[in-house]
């Protein structure tokens, strides 16, 4: 099933709200995402445990670093200069 442009402009909303330090945005954004990301990952690794794994080292580096001090890049550009 493909994204409708609504869920997609919720998305980037909740993205920039997680960017800002809003736990519940990426609560939100897991609950969403994990079931298509856990089965993308199975199809590459080809191994339940190992996407599994991926999945819970996301989550705990959420837990550990907030968005902001992870890196992310800006939704609206990626500014290559610094």
């Amino acid at each position: 099933m493909l994204p409708t442009m609504d869920s997609l402009d919720d998305d980037a909303g909740l993205m920039l709200r997680y960017k800002a330090g809003d736990a519940a945005a990426f609560s939100a954004l897991y609950a969403e995402y994990k079931g298509p990301l856990y089965r993308y990952l199975l199809r590459h690794v080809h191994n339940a445990g190992a996407a599994f794994l991926v999945i819970s080292m996301v989550t705990l580096l959420r837990a550990l670093w907030p968005a902001p001090a992870i890196g992310m890049v800006p939704l609206h550009r990626a500014d290559s200069s610094r």
